[in-house]
């Protein structure tokens, strides 16, 4: 939920910079270069609070599951939630409807990808 708020702001919009889909302003498979960028490199996409690259570039770690995704039923069963955890704002081989900061992937904890990174944050 804090990865989401610093994503989305407080006033509901769907991407970071608005309610309109701009592929200028996100590295995913819509226009991206179909790789990895640095951090920065689409300035246009920043949040309200500033932080860059929320959409796109890399699937983002933000741990266990809440507990409202993990009230979901899985297409696989059960899933042993102690193992899992959630990804967030898709990566450079996603669609924009899965670079939304409100989308969430689940995965196994110690599963890696390409497209998998984290964002460091503390608490202010």
């Amino acid at each position: 939920q804090e990865w989401e708020k610093a994503a989305r702001g407080t006033d509901g919009r769907i991407w970071p910079w608005g309610n309109d889909w701009d592929a200028r302003r996100a590295n995913t498979d819509d226009g991206g270069p179909g790789a990895l960028t640095p951090i920065g490199s689409y300035p246009a996409g920043a949040s309200p609070y500033g932080v860059q690259d929320m959409c796109g570039t890399v699937n983002e770690w933000c741990g266990h599951a809440p507990d409202a995704i993990q009230q979901r039923s899985s297409p696989w069963g059960d899933v042993d939630r102690a193992n899992t955890g959630y990804l967030s704002g898709g990566s450079w081989n996603d669609s924009p409807a899965v670079a939304r900061p409100a989308h969430r992937s689940q995965l196994f904890i110690g599963q890696t990808s390409d497209d998998i990174g984290m964002r460091l944050a503390k608490d202010a």
